[in-house]
């Protein structure tokens, strides 16, 4: 089977290895903080505003402000940029 570079648009003819990249962004699920203002909001009234948001939202719009997913396939010199690239910009945890 042919495979394509989805970066640079080469073929990536056999013996050559292709590599996949998988990028999935998702909600943060930390709790969110609370301050005594938030305490102090009328809530039933964001909610309804919420509720009537959510109506007028399409289902896959809003799933995607959720999860999303994605699948590349790419030969080993782009694999390479991708990796130059998330190196230069990822901090070690140390650093966080």
């Amino acid at each position: 089977m042919k495979q394509i570079c989805e970066m640079c648009g080469r073929s990536i003819e056999k013996p050559e290895i292709s590599f996949r990249i998988k990028i999935e962004m998702f909600a943060d699920p930390s709790p969110p903080e609370f301050t005594e203002e938030d305490l102090e909001r009328d809530f039933a009234a964001e909610m309804a505003e919420l509720i009537e948001q959510m109506r007028r939202t399409d289902p896959r719009e809003a799933e995607e402000e959720v999860y999303e997913s994605y699948l590349f396939t790419v030969c080993a010199d782009c694999r390479k940029k991708v990796h130059e690239y998330l190196r230069r910009q990822h901090l070690p945890f140390e650093d966080m």
